[in-house]
């Protein structure tokens, strides 16, 4: 990759770390970006109502860290603030419990300069913990590229995955796109992540990064990595979808783009109905199948059908 080291070096990204009760991590997370090859242009961390000795623990890094701390309101509004205090146009996250490779800010810059900053985000794959019975991230998502980036002028492919293969802790996003698509949604306590990167990337631009920018741990159990299995089949999981594809329909998107969040919406609905069917809430139940049924009768149907072949 050839690109202009003194562009790269003048490239500057503020980094948000939000953080909740992470005292016993969170240094880690900020050592890992203050040692980075390509320094960052500011390190912010939002403490987000934390009742542990956080401020303590991050007292020795006050010269080299903005802190913040509010009331807790959730991730997605943490993450929100530390976005707003940035003065660089560029952003990259960091969980309190996760940790960057020293050369993520320095690739992430190259490939951002050697593109003339042309997409809405650039993200990077991670290591991931043995649980996850894949070699990485972009591995568990089963998603690779041919390259040492691949940029999209039209990211729609990517987000529509069914596991999107970005990740917050390895993305560095465009600061004018975020607050262009409305950035973070309050509300949305989990699937925050997935919502902002279908706003950035349906019809956007977007540039995967190939290589390994940083380690998700297992040391705390976060909101989004609860993802694989409790969070999406919890009762929490389904309403937090049902509102995060309820928006999205709201929007100004393609017709396969809305019959394919259409699906996914009643496939909510009906995830919804068998859960409330397990619990014994029948009007519930029977209110979220009709949803689902008139949302898109054939995933009902499919639904049923195999439910009925497995028991047969």
């Amino acid at each position: 990759m050839q690109v202009d080291e003194q562009r790269v070096a003048e490239l500057a990204i503020s980094v948000v770390i939000p953080t909740y009760n992470r005292a016993h991590l969170v240094t880690r997370a900020v050592e890992s970006v203050l040692s980075q090859a390509k320094p960052p242009a500011e390190v912010i961390v939002v403490d987000d109502g934390s009742q542990d000795n956080t401020r303590e623990q991050l007292a020795p890094f006050e010269s080299q860290i903005r802190y913040i701390s509010q009331p807790n309101q959730g991730a997605p509004v943490a993450r929100d603030t530390g976005v707003k205090a940035a003065a660089s146009n560029w952003v990259a996250f960091l969980d309190a419990d996760d940790y960057w490779e020293r050369p993520y800010l320095q690739t992430m810059a190259q490939v951002i300069t050697a593109t003339a900053e042309q997409a809405n985000f650039y993200f990077a794959d991670a290591s991931v913990p043995p649980s996850y019975n894949a070699k990485s991230f972009w591995a568990y998502r089963g998603f690779a590229i041919d390259g040492e980036y691949e940029l999209r002028q039209d990211a729609t492919d990517w987000v529509m995955m069914p596991g999107q293969p970005m990740h917050l802790i390895t993305s560095v996003i465009n600061r004018e796109a975020y607050f262009a698509c409305g950035g973070f949604w309050a509300p949305l306590r989990y699937r925050d992540d997935t919502h902002l990167y279908f706003k950035l990337g349906l019809g956007g631009p977007a540039c995967a990064v190939n290589f390994i920018g940083a380690a998700f741990t297992e040391d705390e159990a976060s909101d989004n990595r609860l993802t694989p299995a409790m969070a999406r089949r919890s009762k929490q999981g389904y309403v937090y979808q049902i509102m995060m594809l309820e928006d999205l329909l709201a929007r100004d998107i393609t017709s396969d783009v809305r019959h394919q969040l259409q699906q996914r919406l009643a496939k909510g609905h009906y995830g919804l109905a068998r859960l409330s069917l397990r619990r014994h809430k029948w009007k519930t139940a029977v209110s979220h199948l009709w949803q689902s049924w008139q949302i898109d009768p054939k995933v009902s149907q499919q639904q049923l059908f195999r439910k009925f072949t497995q028991s047969a």
